[in-house]
Protein backbone atom coordinates (compact mmCIF):
# COMPACT_ATOMS: atom_id res chain seq x y z
CA UNK A 1 0.00 0.00 0.00
CA UNK A 2 1.81 3.04 -1.21
CA UNK A 3 0.87 6.37 0.71
CA UNK A 4 3.03 8.67 2.44
CA UNK A 5 0.41 8.96 5.54
CA UNK A 6 -0.55 5.47 6.56
CA UNK A 7 -3.02 5.12 8.96
CA UNK A 8 -4.24 2.48 10.46
CA UNK A 9 -6.59 0.95 13.29
CA UNK A 10 -5.57 -2.41 15.16
CA UNK A 11 -8.01 -4.27 17.17
CA UNK A 12 -7.71 -6.98 19.32
CA UNK A 13 -10.74 -8.67 20.91
CA UNK A 14 -9.65 -11.43 23.28
CA UNK A 15 -8.67 -11.07 26.58
CA UNK A 16 -7.84 -7.65 27.48
CA UNK A 17 -8.82 -6.79 24.33
CA UNK A 18 -7.94 -2.90 22.98
CA UNK A 19 -7.54 -0.76 20.06
CA UNK A 20 -4.83 1.63 18.56
CA UNK A 21 -3.67 3.97 15.34
CA UNK A 22 -0.79 4.06 14.11
CA UNK A 23 0.45 6.53 11.62
CA UNK A 24 3.63 5.96 9.61
CA UNK A 25 4.96 3.37 12.21
CA UNK A 26 4.43 6.21 15.05
CA UNK A 27 1.46 5.10 17.65
CA UNK A 28 -0.53 7.95 18.38
CA UNK A 29 -3.09 6.26 20.80
CA UNK A 30 -3.35 2.60 22.40
CA UNK A 31 -6.09 1.74 25.02
CA UNK A 32 -7.52 -1.57 26.73
CA UNK A 33 -11.38 -1.94 27.46
CA UNK A 34 -11.07 -3.05 30.84
CA UNK A 35 -8.85 0.68 31.86
CA UNK A 36 -12.38 2.41 30.28
CA UNK A 37 -14.61 -0.06 31.97
CA UNK A 38 -13.14 -1.20 34.92
CA UNK A 39 -13.72 -4.79 34.33
CA UNK A 40 -10.64 -6.78 34.56
CA UNK A 41 -9.30 -8.84 31.90
CA UNK A 42 -12.42 -7.55 30.06
CA UNK A 43 -12.89 -9.97 26.95
CA UNK A 44 -15.09 -8.67 23.86
CA UNK A 45 -14.82 -6.02 21.58
CA UNK A 46 -13.33 -2.98 22.34
CA UNK A 47 -16.29 -0.68 21.19
CA UNK A 48 -14.96 2.45 24.02
CA UNK A 49 -11.03 1.35 23.33
CA UNK A 50 -12.01 2.52 19.06
CA UNK A 51 -14.11 5.59 20.31
CA UNK A 52 -11.09 6.32 22.86
CA UNK A 53 -7.88 6.16 20.07
CA UNK A 54 -9.88 8.08 17.71
CA UNK A 55 -10.54 10.80 20.36
CA UNK A 56 -6.82 10.93 21.60
CA UNK A 57 -5.43 11.08 17.99
CA UNK A 58 -7.55 13.51 16.68
CA UNK A 59 -7.87 11.32 13.65
CA UNK A 60 -11.44 10.97 11.71
CA UNK A 61 -12.47 7.48 11.66
CA UNK A 62 -12.74 8.19 7.39
CA UNK A 63 -8.90 8.69 7.28
CA UNK A 64 -8.24 5.42 8.35
CA UNK A 65 -6.39 3.19 5.18
CA UNK A 66 -6.48 -0.68 6.93
CA UNK A 67 -7.58 -2.21 9.83
CA UNK A 68 -5.29 -4.64 11.58
CA UNK A 69 -7.47 -7.57 13.34
CA UNK A 70 -5.67 -10.03 15.72
CA UNK A 71 -7.30 -13.67 16.87
CA UNK A 72 -8.71 -14.22 13.72
CA UNK A 73 -5.80 -15.39 11.48
CA UNK A 74 -4.88 -18.55 9.85
CA UNK A 75 -0.93 -18.46 10.85
CA UNK A 76 0.96 -16.64 7.34
CA UNK A 77 3.97 -19.52 7.80
CA UNK A 78 4.47 -22.91 6.43
CA UNK A 79 4.16 -25.53 9.30
CA UNK A 80 4.93 -29.16 9.88
CA UNK A 81 1.54 -29.83 11.55
CA UNK A 82 -2.09 -28.51 10.95
CA UNK A 83 -3.34 -25.71 13.58
CA UNK A 84 -6.69 -25.92 13.15
CA UNK A 85 -9.29 -28.44 11.64
CA UNK A 86 -9.51 -26.96 7.83
CA UNK A 87 -13.30 -25.60 7.38
CA UNK A 88 -13.65 -27.51 4.29
CA UNK A 89 -13.24 -30.72 6.03
CA UNK A 90 -15.95 -29.72 8.74
CA UNK A 91 -18.71 -28.56 6.22
CA UNK A 92 -18.29 -31.37 3.82
CA UNK A 93 -17.75 -34.35 6.13
CA UNK A 94 -20.81 -33.91 8.84
CA UNK A 95 -19.82 -37.42 10.48
CA UNK A 96 -16.38 -36.12 11.37
CA UNK A 97 -18.16 -33.36 13.64
CA UNK A 98 -20.58 -35.61 15.05
CA UNK A 99 -18.31 -38.67 15.64
CA UNK A 100 -14.97 -36.91 16.50
CA UNK A 101 -14.52 -36.01 19.89
CA UNK A 102 -12.92 -32.48 19.13
CA UNK A 103 -15.39 -32.30 16.15
CA UNK A 104 -18.41 -29.82 18.06
CA UNK A 105 -15.24 -27.53 19.40
CA UNK A 106 -13.78 -27.11 15.99
CA UNK A 107 -17.10 -26.21 14.65
CA UNK A 108 -17.63 -23.66 17.39
CA UNK A 109 -14.12 -22.13 16.81
CA UNK A 110 -14.65 -21.57 13.32
CA UNK A 111 -18.33 -20.02 14.27
CA UNK A 112 -17.15 -18.16 16.82
CA UNK A 113 -14.17 -16.69 14.17
CA UNK A 114 -16.60 -16.28 11.65
CA UNK A 115 -18.75 -14.11 14.27
CA UNK A 116 -15.62 -12.08 14.87
CA UNK A 117 -15.32 -10.83 11.87
CA UNK A 118 -18.47 -9.95 10.56
CA UNK A 119 -19.63 -7.65 14.02
CA UNK A 120 -16.35 -6.40 14.04
CA UNK A 121 -17.85 -5.08 10.34
CA UNK A 122 -20.98 -3.51 11.37
CA UNK A 123 -19.59 -2.19 14.54
CA UNK A 124 -16.76 0.08 11.81
CA UNK A 125 -18.63 0.64 9.74
CA UNK A 126 -21.50 2.53 11.81
CA UNK A 127 -19.30 4.87 13.09
CA UNK A 128 -17.60 5.68 9.70
CA UNK A 129 -14.35 3.72 9.10
CA UNK A 130 -13.81 2.75 5.55
CA UNK A 131 -13.50 -1.37 5.22
CA UNK A 132 -11.62 -0.63 2.21
CA UNK A 133 -8.66 -2.93 3.79
CA UNK A 134 -8.54 -5.50 6.47
CA UNK A 135 -5.62 -7.15 7.73
CA UNK A 136 -5.71 -10.47 9.74
CA UNK A 137 -2.77 -10.52 12.15
CA UNK A 138 -1.74 -14.00 13.34
CA UNK A 139 -1.64 -14.36 16.97
CA UNK A 140 2.46 -15.18 17.31
CA UNK A 141 3.48 -12.98 14.67
CA UNK A 142 1.76 -9.88 16.44
CA UNK A 143 3.54 -11.35 19.72
CA UNK A 144 7.19 -11.50 17.62
CA UNK A 145 6.20 -7.79 16.12
CA UNK A 146 5.64 -6.35 19.62
CA UNK A 147 8.70 -7.35 20.95
CA UNK A 148 11.02 -6.70 17.53
CA UNK A 149 9.86 -2.91 16.70
CA UNK A 150 10.06 -1.72 20.06
CA UNK A 151 13.60 -3.00 20.52
CA UNK A 152 16.61 -0.73 20.44
CA UNK A 153 18.17 -2.65 17.98
CA UNK A 154 19.20 -1.14 14.18
CA UNK A 155 17.10 -2.47 11.60
CA UNK A 156 20.65 -4.09 10.45
CA UNK A 157 21.02 -6.07 13.16
CA UNK A 158 20.47 -9.56 13.37
CA UNK A 159 17.92 -10.59 16.31
CA UNK A 160 16.56 -13.49 17.81
CA UNK A 161 12.09 -13.48 18.75
CA UNK A 162 11.17 -16.06 20.55
CA UNK A 163 7.52 -16.14 21.47
CA UNK A 164 5.76 -18.52 23.75
CA UNK A 165 2.34 -18.53 25.45
CA UNK A 166 -1.27 -20.50 26.08
CA UNK A 167 -2.07 -20.60 22.34
CA UNK A 168 -3.09 -17.97 19.79
CA UNK A 169 -4.25 -19.15 16.30
CA UNK A 170 -3.18 -22.91 16.85
CA UNK A 171 0.59 -22.21 17.90
CA UNK A 172 1.95 -22.18 21.36
CA UNK A 173 5.80 -21.30 20.35
CA UNK A 174 7.75 -20.28 17.65
CA UNK A 175 11.18 -19.02 16.98
CA UNK A 176 11.68 -15.99 14.41
CA UNK A 177 14.60 -13.99 13.04
CA UNK A 178 14.17 -10.26 12.71
CA UNK A 179 15.87 -8.07 9.66
CA UNK A 180 15.55 -4.66 8.27
CA UNK A 181 12.34 -4.53 9.54
CA UNK A 182 11.12 -7.74 8.34
CA UNK A 183 10.27 -11.10 10.44
CA UNK A 184 11.34 -14.82 9.23
CA UNK A 185 9.95 -17.41 11.08
CA UNK A 186 12.22 -20.23 11.51
CA UNK A 187 10.91 -23.36 9.22
CA UNK A 188 9.40 -25.96 11.55
CA UNK A 189 10.16 -23.58 15.04
CA UNK A 190 6.38 -24.15 15.62
CA UNK A 191 4.94 -25.72 19.03
CA UNK A 192 1.05 -26.74 18.18
CA UNK A 193 -1.54 -25.40 20.51
CA UNK A 194 -1.62 -28.90 22.18
CA UNK A 195 2.18 -29.24 23.51
CA UNK A 196 1.94 -25.55 25.56
CA UNK A 197 4.61 -24.31 28.03
CA UNK A 198 2.05 -22.21 28.85
CA UNK A 199 -0.67 -24.69 29.10
CA UNK A 200 1.81 -26.82 31.36
CA UNK A 201 2.24 -24.14 33.57
CA UNK A 202 -1.27 -23.38 34.11
CA UNK A 203 -2.86 -26.29 34.53
CA UNK A 204 -0.52 -26.47 37.39
CA UNK A 205 -1.48 -23.29 38.48
CA UNK A 206 -5.29 -24.08 38.49
CA UNK A 207 -4.01 -27.31 40.20
CA UNK A 208 -2.52 -24.80 43.38
CA UNK A 209 -5.91 -23.26 43.70
CA UNK A 210 -4.58 -20.13 41.33
CA UNK A 211 -6.50 -18.71 38.41
CA UNK A 212 -5.92 -21.01 35.33
CA UNK A 213 -4.98 -17.94 33.36
CA UNK A 214 -4.17 -15.39 35.18
CA UNK A 215 -2.03 -16.57 38.33
CA UNK A 216 0.86 -17.53 36.90
CA UNK A 217 3.15 -14.47 38.51
CA UNK A 218 1.73 -15.54 41.61
CA UNK A 219 3.06 -19.42 41.19
CA UNK A 220 6.80 -17.62 40.30
CA UNK A 221 6.44 -15.91 43.40
CA UNK A 222 5.53 -18.61 45.00
CA UNK A 223 8.87 -21.29 43.67
CA UNK A 224 11.35 -19.66 45.32
CA UNK A 225 9.72 -20.94 48.82
CA UNK A 226 9.54 -25.03 47.99
CA UNK A 227 12.22 -27.44 46.58
CA UNK A 228 12.65 -29.13 43.27
CA UNK A 229 11.45 -32.49 44.90
CA UNK A 230 8.61 -33.17 41.61
CA UNK A 231 11.02 -32.26 38.87
CA UNK A 232 11.99 -35.85 37.61
CA UNK A 233 8.15 -36.45 37.99
CA UNK A 234 6.81 -33.60 35.97
CA UNK A 235 9.55 -34.82 33.11
CA UNK A 236 8.56 -38.67 33.88
CA UNK A 237 4.61 -38.09 33.37
CA UNK A 238 3.55 -34.48 31.81
CA UNK A 239 6.27 -33.23 29.09
CA UNK A 240 8.87 -34.85 27.18
CA UNK A 241 11.95 -32.43 26.56
CA UNK A 242 14.80 -32.88 23.78
CA UNK A 243 18.17 -31.51 24.05
CA UNK A 244 16.98 -28.91 21.59
CA UNK A 245 14.24 -27.71 23.66
CA UNK A 246 11.89 -29.44 21.53
CA UNK A 247 8.39 -31.19 23.61
CA UNK A 248 5.35 -32.70 23.94
CA UNK A 249 3.15 -32.90 26.40
CA UNK A 250 1.13 -35.77 27.41
CA UNK A 251 -2.14 -35.67 26.49
CA UNK A 252 -3.18 -38.28 29.51
CA UNK A 253 -2.42 -35.86 31.70
CA UNK A 254 -4.02 -32.89 29.23
CA UNK A 255 -7.26 -34.19 27.75
CA UNK A 256 -9.30 -32.37 29.98
CA UNK A 257 -11.40 -29.63 30.41
CA UNK A 258 -10.76 -26.63 33.47
CA UNK A 259 -13.26 -28.22 35.67
CA UNK A 260 -11.75 -31.36 35.53
CA UNK A 261 -7.86 -29.55 36.65
CA UNK A 262 -10.10 -28.01 39.39
CA UNK A 263 -11.62 -31.37 41.07
CA UNK A 264 -7.73 -33.06 40.17
CA UNK A 265 -8.32 -36.18 38.76
CA UNK A 266 -5.42 -35.61 36.34
CA UNK A 267 -2.88 -34.57 39.24
CA UNK A 268 -3.95 -36.13 42.60
CA UNK A 269 -2.26 -39.23 42.44
CA UNK A 270 1.06 -37.32 40.77
CA UNK A 271 1.47 -35.67 43.11
CA UNK A 272 0.06 -36.95 46.16
CA UNK A 273 -2.48 -34.44 47.35
CA UNK A 274 -5.51 -33.06 46.39
CA UNK A 275 -6.32 -30.21 44.78
CA UNK A 276 -5.92 -26.84 46.81
CA UNK A 277 -8.84 -24.64 47.41
CA UNK A 278 -8.41 -21.21 46.21
CA UNK A 279 -7.96 -18.56 49.49
CA UNK A 280 -6.93 -21.62 51.77
CA UNK A 281 -3.40 -21.98 53.55
CA UNK A 282 -0.47 -22.74 51.33
CA UNK A 283 1.40 -25.72 52.56
CA UNK A 284 5.05 -27.39 51.63
CA UNK A 285 4.19 -29.29 49.12
CA UNK A 286 2.52 -26.16 47.06
CA UNK A 287 5.46 -24.32 47.30
CA UNK A 288 7.39 -27.86 46.03
CA UNK A 289 5.08 -27.96 43.11
CA UNK A 290 5.46 -24.18 42.37
CA UNK A 291 9.31 -24.70 42.57
CA UNK A 292 9.45 -28.13 40.35
CA UNK A 293 7.27 -26.34 37.49
CA UNK A 294 9.09 -23.33 37.56
CA UNK A 295 12.61 -25.18 37.50
CA UNK A 296 11.26 -27.40 34.60
CA UNK A 297 10.35 -24.30 32.59
CA UNK A 298 13.21 -22.62 33.09
CA UNK A 299 15.17 -25.30 31.68
CA UNK A 300 13.26 -25.86 28.11
CA UNK A 301 13.44 -22.58 27.80
CA UNK A 302 17.01 -22.44 28.00
CA UNK A 303 16.96 -25.31 25.87
CA UNK A 304 15.34 -23.47 23.47
CA UNK A 305 17.22 -20.51 23.32
CA UNK A 306 20.65 -22.24 23.23
CA UNK A 307 19.29 -24.17 19.87
CA UNK A 308 17.72 -21.24 18.44
CA UNK A 309 21.61 -19.22 18.77
CA UNK A 310 23.19 -22.62 17.02
CA UNK A 311 20.32 -21.82 14.15
CA UNK A 312 20.64 -17.73 14.10
CA UNK A 313 24.22 -16.79 15.92
CA UNK A 314 22.94 -13.28 17.07
CA UNK A 315 23.40 -12.50 20.94
CA UNK A 316 20.54 -9.60 20.36
CA UNK A 317 16.88 -11.58 21.43
CA UNK A 318 13.22 -10.56 21.87
CA UNK A 319 10.79 -12.42 23.99
CA UNK A 320 7.20 -12.22 23.84
CA UNK A 321 4.04 -13.77 24.80
CA UNK A 322 2.49 -15.12 28.36
CA UNK A 323 5.56 -17.16 29.25
CA UNK A 324 7.67 -14.12 28.43
CA UNK A 325 6.25 -12.59 31.40
CA UNK A 326 8.24 -15.32 33.68
CA UNK A 327 11.00 -12.63 34.83
CA UNK A 328 12.70 -15.45 36.72
CA UNK A 329 12.85 -17.60 33.50
CA UNK A 330 14.17 -14.77 31.47
CA UNK A 331 17.17 -14.04 34.01
CA UNK A 332 18.14 -18.06 33.36
CA UNK A 333 18.23 -17.39 29.95
CA UNK A 334 20.41 -14.35 30.37
CA UNK A 335 22.77 -15.94 32.57
CA UNK A 336 22.59 -19.63 31.01
CA UNK A 337 22.85 -19.15 27.33
CA UNK A 338 25.11 -17.34 25.13
CA UNK A 339 22.63 -14.60 24.08
CA UNK A 340 22.92 -10.91 25.65
CA UNK A 341 26.46 -11.54 26.64
CA UNK A 342 27.12 -7.72 26.83
CA UNK A 343 24.86 -7.76 29.62
CA UNK A 344 26.46 -9.88 31.86
CA UNK A 345 27.34 -7.41 34.35
CA UNK A 346 24.02 -5.79 34.30
CA UNK A 347 20.61 -6.94 36.13
CA UNK A 348 18.61 -8.02 32.95
CA UNK A 349 15.50 -6.38 34.85
CA UNK A 350 17.17 -2.68 34.24
CA UNK A 351 18.30 -3.13 31.04
CA UNK A 352 16.99 -1.21 28.03
CA UNK A 353 17.98 -4.26 25.96
CA UNK A 354 16.26 -6.98 27.52
CA UNK A 355 12.68 -6.73 27.98
CA UNK A 356 9.57 -8.70 27.81
CA UNK A 357 6.87 -7.12 25.57
CA UNK A 358 3.28 -8.72 25.42
CA UNK A 359 0.26 -8.21 23.23
CA UNK A 360 -2.51 -9.21 24.48
CA UNK A 361 -3.42 -12.89 23.60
Amino acid sequence: MAKNNLIILGIHTHHESGASIVKNGEVLAAINEDRIRNIKHYEDYPTKSIEEVFRISKVNPSEIDAIAITNVAEPRFKKKFSPHTEYLDIITHWDWVSKSTNGLNQLSFYHRKFNKIHDMKKLLSKIGVPLKQIIFVEHHLAHAASAYYLSPWNLDDDVLILTADGQGDGISSTISTGKKGKINRITDSETNSRDSLGELYSVISGFLGMHYGYHAGKVMGLAPYGSPKYVDKIYEHLVDVKPDGSFRLNMNYFQFTYSDVMVGKPFEELFGTTVRAPESNLDKIHMDIANSIQVVLQEILVKISNHAYTVVESPNLCIAGGVALNCVANSKILNQTPLLKPLKASCASESPIFRSYQVPH
